[in-house]
């Protein structure tokens, strides 16, 4: 799948990446301001005609509290040192009465190289981190850090970028921002949510840029293109992707052309197939099957792929690595394929400039078809939910030009599809134990592929997890096949037995009509977040279909009261909602299925508000329980309990209004992780 940001280090965070505030903090909706305050940010950027840039930055930030002065009182310096050269200009700590304390040599440490967060397997030893910790800084000091960083080699010739948000949670007093560029190179500017200017003199552009948050403003749920609701400043020397993945296919094509090794190679692979799409099936498969996801970058190799003689040897690459072989190997036998960029974050609108994306996938023109080799579940004619529905730029023979993958389908061969089956058994005392089925396919199937590669080692560590996070107590295991497979299908059993705190009072009250634990599997789970009455930014909504099959016994002690009744769903936008239950004797079955395919992975505020009412139905009706009760002349001591009841009338009415209600999300143990949740995090690998 495609693992971070293959493209090099890109500050889009200016303020949490350049200061070193931990990621908490620029996550911290509404609530960093209460820490620590952003005086002054300050960042030129002077572009050179070959688009070498120099840039100098500084920052001024005051601590508020002692947990603001343990953010802002070290923070940390990255640069290339393969292509760039950092000066520290100034580093002190600026008491509240006016003292001025500098930095001393051993308040400045380097450290070389660097894993790429959030990306196992991609290793920049070229990188230099300067950690810079300031002396006596307390809540009401500042901390002041100016630093220039000149660069040396271009990403990609003539190929010259900037980026910087003003981050929500985050309040900043002034932010400046200024951009010199010759007129020559038509440098292309995109500004947001601050005050600017541009002027003309001899031969130069210059932009002079000004901004302020109060750092109150929040990202609403789930939000699509968030760059898009921050201020912002975007500049690149090429004016959209269309432009950047024209050069970066220059790139491609040196290295691309076919050559005796890569001539054998791709005969041996496609044998007697004659059709392009046998061929680049059988291409796609061999570098699954015996190419691995990893990368040494070193100079520009964020941008540039490594010669296909190296990747063969060393038999690993990153995504621009295995991208580029498969082009290779196709072209070796008369398949057209070529480098195709987008970004795996939730951005579905185009860029206004050509900012770098952070994965290349290829594309076949001749089949109208993408495919990602670093996908190693997915079968050719898949992709991972991540680039689906995004806009993409492609270096077609006849010019770069912007298309769209297609979004995911809830049917056919690659429909992401989840079905859970669920036997609740629940006895006499309140103990219950329970069996759990899971069948994933599709983009389900991988995400519950990844969740498997993290859970704990031992089937028993994944259960006692699971119940933890249930608030529950018990013992279980969770058994699944091997993942060998290259597919995008995985089964899960999961057993629980000795099950303590599933009834919240022992003599009556309600449970969920489907009991839930915390698995990301449920429909309450992914129906996306309803609270807002009406926003103001799109919304991720990917398609997905989910089928809960459930059956819950009691022992004869309890009686079941009341279950809900079956109910249908719909709306024009793709929503489809039904469920049933069927009460007989002590036993309660039903099903519910739900199916979000309105044919995109994002929804427009006015979407948002039109579906809104069905999918709070289909929230409620999720929520829904059973009404139970103990049965006639039974009394019960559960363990933990001060006194039992009878079943006597008055005894019930007494112990039914104190019976805890359900909890708000369907079940008195919920979880708070979703598929939805998964599918985002799993991206930038």
């Amino acid at each position: 799948m495609p693992r971070g940001p293959l493209f090099g280090r890109r500050s889009r965070a200016v303020l949490a990446v350049l200061a070193g505030l931990h990621a908490a903090f620029a996550a911290a909706q509404g609530t960093a301001h209460q820490h620590l305050r952003f005086d002054r940010i300050e960042a030129t950027i002077r572009i050179a005609p070959d688009a070498l840039a120099t840039r100098t930055h500084r920052l001024e930030a005051t601590a508020l509290t002692r947990e603001g002065a343990t953010e802002i009182g070290r923070s940390q310096i990255r640069f290339n040192r393969d292509v760039e050269t950092m000066t520290l200009v100034e580093a002190h700590t600026l008491k509240a009465d006016g003292t001025r304390i500098p930095v001393g040599p051993d308040g400045i440490t380097a450290q070389l190289g660097l894993d790429l967060p959030g990306a196992p397997g991609i290793s920049i030893p070229g990188i230099e981190t300067r950690q810079v910790i300031f002396p006596d800084l307390g809540p009401g000091d500042r901390s002041v850090l100016a630093w220039e960083v000149r660069r040396h080699r271009p990403e990609l010739p003539g190929f010259a970028q900037m980026q910087a948000l003003l981050v929500p949670g985050l309040e900043v007093r002034e932010a400046r921002y200024r951009i010199e560029a010759p007129s020559s190179l038509g440098l292309a500017v995109d500004v947001g949510g601050m005050r600017w200017t541009r002027r003309s003199t001899d031969g130069m552009d210059v932009w002079e840029i000004e901004g302020t948050s109060d750092g109150r403003s929040t990202l609403e749920p789930e939000v699509a293109d968030a760059w898009l609701q921050m201020p912002r400043v975007l500049a690149s020397t090429f004016a959209d992707t269309a432009a950047l993945v024209a050069a970066y296919a220059l790139a491609v094509d040196a290295k691309a052309a076919p050559t005796d090794t890569t001539r054998t190679l791709a005969r041996r692979i496609v044998g007697d197939r004659s059709t392009d799409e046998a061929k680049a099936t059988a291409v796609y498969d061999w570098i699954r099957a015996n190419l691995r996801y990893a990368a040494v970058w070193n100079g520009v190799d964020g941008w540039v792929p490594h010669d296909v003689d190296a990747i063969l040897r060393n038999r690993y690459g990153d995504c621009k690595d295995l991208t580029l072989l498969m082009i290779a190997l196709l072209r070796a036998v008369d398949v057209e394929a070529v480098p195709a960029l987008l970004d795996t974050n939730a951005i579905f609108t185009p860029l206004p400039v050509g900012i770098g994306p952070n994965h290349v996938i290829v594309y076949l023109p001749g089949l109208q078809r993408f495919a990602d080799p670093t996908a190693v579940d997915v079968p050719f004619g898949g992709l991972p939910q991540a680039v689906r529905d995004k806009s993409v730029a492609v270096a077609l023979a006849d010019g770069a030009r912007l298309l769209r993958t297609p979004a995911a389908t809830v049917s056919g061969e690659h429909g992401s599809t989840l079905t859970v089956a669920t036997r609740w058994k629940i006895g006499r005392d309140g103990a219950a134990s329970a069996t759990i089925d899971l069948s994933a396919t599709g983009e389900a199937g991988s995400m519950v592929k990844a969740a498997l590669l993290r859970a704990p080692a031992g089937g028993d560590a994944t259960a006692r997890a699971i119940l933890s996070s249930s608030r529950l107590e018990g013992r279980g295991t969770v058994d699944w096949p091997t993942m060998r497979d290259p597919s995008q299908t995985q089964r899960v059993r999961l057993e629980f037995s000795e099950i303590r705190g599933l009834l919240a009072d022992p003599q009556a009250g309600s449970l969920p009509a489907h009991p839930l634990v915390a698995l990301p599997v449920y429909i309450l789970r992914n129906l996306g977040d309803q609270s807002l009455d009406t926003r103001r930014s799109a919304m991720v909504c990917p398609p997905l279909r989910i089928r809960e099959a459930f059956e819950v016994e009691f022992d004869s002690a309890f009686q079941l009261r009341r279950v809900p009744e079956p109910i249908r769903v719909s709306h024009e936008d793709g929503i489809l909602f039904e469920a049933t239950y069927t009460l007989a004797g002590n036993r309660l079955t039903g099903w519910r299925e739900l199916t979000l395919d309105h044919g995109r992975h994002v929804c427009s505020p006015e979407q948002y508000a039109a579906r809104r009412p069905a999918m709070q139905r289909i929230s409620l009706d999720a929520r829904r329980a059973a009404l139970r009760t103990l049965s006639p002349g039974t009394s019960i001591r559960m363990p933990g309990t001060m006194r039992a009841c009878g079943a006597s009338p008055s005894s019930i009415a007494s112990c039914a209004r104190r019976a805890c209600p359900p909890d708000p999300s369907g079940s008195e143990h919920a979880g708070s992780i979703t598929l939805r949740d998964t599918a985002h995090a799993r991206r930038g690998r």
